[in-house]
C-alpha cells in the first residue's frame, strides 16, 4: 500500500511538517518521530487500493491476518463472536488488542467486551492508526498486543457518497455497499459530519466450492506405534466410519448394514482405509464447513462541535449500528454413546431388520446418523449497539490543552442457534410404536396420553412435518444487554524549557463502569437442547484510573545524539473486582545522525477480566477422572464445575520493543524500519482440564488442591475448576517496513513493503510442556505485504501482493505424514478513474480484483472432519471465496 497522505506520521516516513497532533499510543508525544513504540499510519484511501472495504484491507495487514470476519463463522453455538469484525493483533485474541475510535472507547457488545468495527463509520474514517506494542499505560486494559485506532475526519467538508457490488468468478459471495457523508459549517465557529453505512455479503456454502467439498483432513495412522509410522495420516475424501446421513446400524453383527434416503436398508462399504472413527472414502458421512456467513450492517453516525469561547469547544457524537449474521451450523449428530437407541417393536424398522435382530438375540440396536432430516441449525447473531459523546476541548495557559468527555454506550445482543434439536423430545419420537388402533405413536404417549409427542422415522433422509418440527425443533437464544459509561480528563502542554528542549507531560483520570445483563431461554438453562445450551448471567465491574506522561529531550545536535529523548507514562487503575494494578511504559527514540534514527521501549500492560468471564455462569457436568491417590484407578461420573470466576486478577504482560528508522537524505521518499518486539505473558487467563487439575495437586500445587473435594474415605466427589489465571505466554518477532516516494514521468509513483517475521510463539499451562507452535497451523512465521500505485492525471493503478508462508500441518510431538503446508501468493489489483473538477458530482470510478489468480486456500487445520463437519480451511488467514471483483462509484461535491 502506499504511504499515507495523513496528517500523522507514518512508522517509517514521517514528514516533519507534519501538523502537530497526539501520537496514537502515547498522551503527551505530538512528533510521531520521537514515538518510541512503532505505529503504522494507513490512510483510508490507500486501504481501499487494497480492497474496498476498509475492514477487510486491514485484516490483509501481516499483523491482523488473525481478525474476525465474515469469512470466520465459528461452529460452536455460543462460542463468542465470530463473523464480527474484531481486529487481534499478533494473533493474540481480540480481547488483548485495544480498539479505539478517534482516540475513545467505543460501544462494546455481548460479555466479550469486544469491538466490532463493522459498524464504524467507514466512508468518515480518515485513516488508521496501528500501534503494534504494548500501550496499557496510555490507554488502560486490553492494550497487551497493542492498539487499532479508528481516526474520524471530523472537519470533513462537503457530500461524499458511494455505492460498490462484488461477486466471485463463480457468481456468487455477492456483497454490496452504500456510504453517504457529509460535512458542513455551523456558522463561523462550529462544523458537524454525519454518515449512514450500509454493507452486506452473502452466504457461501462451502459444497459450492471443489476444494472445500473435497474432504481433506488428518486422520490416526492405524500402525502408529510401530518404528517409523506417524501418528497421523493427511488424506482427501475423509468421512465418519460411526454414521450415515441415512443412518448406520453400529451393533455388532448387523454394522454392514445402513440406510438410503427413503428408509431402505443397504449394504454399508467401508472405506479403503479405517482408522477409530475415521476413514477415506466408503460410505460414511461428511459435509463441508461454510465458507463465509450472511452479514448486513448499519450504521448512522454524526459529530458537531462549536466554539463557544476563544479556545474553548464543546462537542456531541452520537451512533448507531446494527451488524446481523447467520451461518449454517451442524446437522444433528447422532454417534457413539448418543447414538439412536432402537427398539425390536419400533413401528418404522424395517421387516428384514427385525428379523436379524431376532436371529441375532438382539432387543435393540443402536443407529449412528447425521440426521439431515431436521436441516442444519443456524447460528445467528444481532446487535443493535447505541452510543453518545460529549465533551470539551479547550486551551489553557501556553500550549497546555484540557480535553474532557463522557460517553454512554448500550449495545443489545441476541445469538444463538435457529432450528435447535429438543434432547429429551428426539429420544421420545424415535421411540415409537404401534398404538392400540393401529396407529403409529410415541412409547411415551401410551404412558402419558397428553405429552403432545409427535413420532418420528429415524431411518433415512425423509424431511420433518410441520407437526414435527414443531414438536422436535426450537430456537436456542441468549438476549443480552451491556452498558459501558466512561468519564474522563486529562491534560497536555509543555511543562517547563529544559536543557535540550521542551519537556512536555501529560496527566489525567478515567472512570468506567461496565455492566451485563444476559438471560437465556429456560431449554438452554435447563441443558435441554441437543447442543447450544446458554446461560443466563448479570454482573458489573468499575475502574477508576490515574495516569500521566513526559516527554524528555535527553540531548540535542551533539555526536551520536542529535535527537535524544525519553518517553515515561505510568497509570494506576483500580479495579472493583481484583484491586489494584500499576502498568508503565519507559522508551527512548536517539537521532543517531540525520535520517538515522533507534527507537525501544519496555512496558508492563494488562488485560482485565471481562464481564463472561467474571460474572459468565457455572456449568455443571460429570467426567471421568483417573485418580493418582488411588494408583491411577477410573472414577466414573465425577460431579465437575466449571466457567467465570469473580476472583479472576488482569493478565499482565512485559513488553519490549526496540528497532531502527532510517530516511536517508541522499533517496528523498524512501524510508524503512525494522523492530523487534517481544511479549511475555503472566497470569494468562485459562479454563484448566479436570484431570489436569487433579494430576497438579497429587504433584503438591496448593491452588489446585483447593479446587478437589473428597469424601471421608478419600474419594473424589467433585471439581470446582472455573477459569484461572495460571497460563503464562511469550511471543517475539520482527516487523519490517518501507516506503519510497517519487515522481515518475507524468505521474507519481508509491511503493510500501510490510512485512513481519514469528520467531516464538508459546503458551504454558499447568503439567503442560512449552511447545513453540511458530510456524505450525494459523500461526506462519512470515507474513508480508507489497504494494506499488501509479497516479496520473485522474487514472490510478494499484497492485498489491500479499505473501503467506508456509506452516506445518500439526504441533510437536505430534507427528503426519505429510506436514508441510505450502506457503501463498494474493495478487490484488484496483483501478480507479476520476473525472476532472466540474463534472458533476466529480465521479470516480473502480474496479478491484482481491485474489486475481484465484488461487485456492491451503489446508491447515488438524483433524478437521470433526463429527462429519469438515473445516479444513482457516478464513481467518487464508482467502476461502476465490477471485473477487468489486464494481463502484463515488462522486463528491
Amino acid at each position: 500500500m502506499p504511504p499515507a497522505s495523513a496528517p500523522a506520521p507514518e512508522q517509517t516516513i514521517a514528514p516533519k511538517e507534519a501538523e502537530e497532533i497526539i501520537v496514537t499510543g502515547s498522551r503527551a508525544i505530538t512528533n510521531g518521530e520521537q514515538a518510541p513504540t512503532p505505529v503504522t499510519v494507513l490512510s483510508s484511501a490507500q486501504l481501499k487500493d487494497a480492497a474496498p472495504n476498509l475492514n477487510e484491507a486491514l485484516r490483509q495487514l501481516p499483523q491482523l491476518t488473525a481478525s474476525g470476519s465474515p469469512a470466520t463463522p465459528n461452529p460452536t453455538i455460543g462460542g463468542g463472536p465470530s463473523t464480527q469484525n474484531t481486529p487481534n493483533l499478533r494473533n493474540l485474541g481480540a480481547n488483548r488488542t485495544l480498539t479505539l475510535l478517534n482516540g475513545r472507547r467505543p460501544a462494546i457488545f455481548g460479555g466479550s467486551g469486544l469491538v466490532d468495527a463493522g459498524v464504524f463509520p467507514q466512508s468518515l474514517v480518515k485513516r488508521v492508526d496501528i500501534v503494534t506494542g504494548g500501550a496499557s499505560s496510555a490507554y488502560g486494559s486490553d492494550a497487551i498486543a497493542g492498539v487499532v485506532n479508528y481516526i474520524i475526519d471530523t472537519d470533513y467538508q462537503g457530500l461524499t457518497a458511494e455505492a460498490r457490488q462484488s461477486l466471485s468468478t463463480y457468481g456468487d459471495a455477492a456483497a454490496r455497499a452504500f456510504e453517504i457523508a457529509g460535512g458542513a459549517n455551523l456558522g463561523s465557529r462550529g462544523h458537524i459530519v454525519a454518515s449512514v453505512n450500509y454493507n452486506s455479503q452473502d452466504l457461501l456454502q462451502g459444497e459450492k466450492r471443489d476444494y472445500a467439498r473435497a474432504g481433506w483432513s488428518t486422520m490416526p495412522n492405524p500402525n502408529s506405534g510401530q518404528p517409523g509410522e506417524p501418528d497421523l495420516l493427511f488424506r482427501e475424501n475423509v468421512t465418519i466410519t460411526t454414521a450415515t446421513f441415512g443412518g448406520r446400524i453400529i451393533t455388532p453383527g448387523l454394522n454392514n448394514i445402513q440406510f438410503d434416503a427413503a428408509g431402505n436398508p443397504i449394504p454399508y462399504t467401508p472405506g479403503s482405509l479405517v482408522s477409530g472413527a475415521l476413514q477415506v472414502g466408503g460410505d460414511g458421512a461428511r459435509y463441508a464447513q461454510p465458507l463465509s456467513a450472511d452479514v448486513k450492517n448499519v450504521s448512522g453516525y454524526a459529530h458537531a462541535k462549536y466554539e463557544i469561547f476563544d479556545g474553548v469547544e464543546i462537542f456531541a457524537e452520537g451512533s448507531y449500528g446494527h451488524a446481523k449474521s447467520r451461518s449454517p451450523n451442524l446437522y444433528f449428530f447422532n454417534l457413539g454413546g448418543n447414538a439412536y437407541r432402537i427398539q425390536r417393536d419400533n413401528a418404522y424398522l424395517p421387516d428384514s431388520i427385525a428379523q436379524l435382530m431376532d436371529e441375532n438375540g438382539l432387543t435393540s440396536i443402536q443407529l449412528g446418523k447425521l440426521d439431515r432430516n431436521y436441516g442444519r441449525n443456524v447460528t445467528f447473531f444481532e446487535s443493535d449497539t447505541y452510543s453518545i459523546s460529549t465533551g470539551l476541548n479547550a486551551k489553557l495557559w501556553g500550549n497546555w490543552e484540557l480535553d474532557v468527555y463522557g460517553t454512554h454506550s448500550v449495545s443489545k445482543t441476541r445469538y444463538g442457534a435457529e432450528n435447535s434439536r429438543y434432547q429429551a423430545r428426539s429420544r421420545l419420537a424415535t421411540d415409537a410404536v404401534f398404538g392400540p388402533d393401529g396407529t403409529i405413536v410415541c412409547r411415551s404417549t401410551l404412558m402419558d396420553p397428553d405429552n403432545g409427542c409427535v413420532p418420528t422415522d429415524p431411518f433415512g433422509e425423509i424431511p420433518l412435518s410441520e407437526a414435527q418440527r414443531g414438536y422436535l425443533t426450537g430456537t436456542s437464544i441468549a438476549r443480552a444487554t451491556t452498558k459501558q459509561d466512561v468519564a474522563a480528563a486529562s491534560m497536555h502542554g509543555t511543562l517547563l524549557e529544559g536543557w535540550a528542549g521542551p519537556i512536555s507531560a501529560a496527566l489525567g483520570a478515567e472512570y468506567r463502569k461496565v455492566s451485563l445483563d444476559q438471560v437465556a431461554d429456560p431449554t438452554g438453562m435447563s441443558f435441554g437442547w441437543s447442543a447450544g445450551n446458554l446461560s443466563s448471567s448479570a454482573g458489573s465491574y468499575n475502574v477508576k484510573e490515574v495516569f500521566g506522561e513526559v516527554q524528555v529531550p535527553l540531548l540535542n545536535d551533539v555526536p551520536l545524539a542529535r535527537d535524544l529523548s525519553l518517553n515515561a507514562a505510568i497509570r494506576r487503575t483500580n479495579y472493583s473486582t481484583s484491586g489494584s494494578v500499576t502498568t508503565w511504559k519507559v522508551g527512548v527514540t536517539d537521532e543517531v545522525f540525520d535520517g538515522f534514527r533507534l527507537r525501544g521501549s519496555l512496558s508492563q500492560d494488562i488485560r482485565a477480566p471481562n464481564i463472561n468471564e467474571l460474572f459468565g455462569g457455572i456449568v455443571r457436568s460429570v467426567t471421568t477422572i483417573s485418580d493418582p491417590d488411588f494408583n491411577g484407578q477410573t472414577f466414573l461420573n465425577i460431579f465437575t464445575f466449571s466457567g467465570s470466576n469473580t476472583a479472576l486478577r488482569p493478565e499482565k504482560a512485559r513488553t519490549l520493543t526496540f528497532g531502527a528508522v532510517y530516511r536517508p537524505d541522499w533517496l528523498p521518499g524512501l524510508g524503512m524500519s525494522v523492530d523487534y518486539y517481544r511479549i511475555k505473558l503472566s497470569d494468562s487467563i485459562t479454563q484448566v482440564g479436570f484431570q489436569t487439575v487433579v494430576d497438579q495437586c497429587d504433584a503438591g500445587n496448593a491452588l489446585f488442591c483447593g479446587l478437589i473435594t473428597r469424601d471421608d474415605a478419600g474419594v473424589l466427589t467433585e471439581i470446582n475448576a472455573p477459569l484461572q489465571n495460571v497460563q503464562s505466554g511469550r511471543v517475539s518477532g520482527i516487523d519490517f517496513e518501507a516506503n519510497y516516494d517519487t515522481a515518475l514521468g507524468d505521474g507519481f509513483l508509491r511503493l510500501r513493503a510490510i512485512g513481519t517475521y514469528l520467531d516464538t510463539y508459546q503458551f504454558t499451562n499447568p503439567g503442560a510442556p512449552t511447545v513453540e507452535q511458530a510456524g505450525t497451523p494459523g500461526l506462519p512465521r512470515w507474513r508480508g505485504n507489497l504494494s506499488a500505485t501509479y497516479s496520473s492525471g485522474g487514472l490510478s493503478l494499484s497492485v498489491q501482493e500479499r505473501y503467506i508462508g508456509k506452516t506445518t500441518r500439526v504441533v510437536l510431538p505430534i507427528t503426519v505424514d505429510d506436514n508441510s503446508v505450502k506457503s501463498v501468493f494474493y495478487t490484488n489489483a484496483t483501478l480507479r478513474y476520476a473525472f476532472d473538477e466540474g463534472t458533476f458530482g466529480n465521479p470516480e470510478f473502480f474496479f478491484n480484483v482481491n485474489n486475481l489468480f484465484n488461487q485456492k486456500p491451503r489446508v491447515g487445520r488438524t483433524n478437521s472432519t470433526n463429527l462429519g463437519f469438515n473445516q479444513a480451511y482457516d478464513g481467518s488467514l487464508y482467502d476461502v471465496i476465490g477471485r473477487y471483483f468489486t464494481l463502484g462509484l463515488r462522486i463528491r461535491y
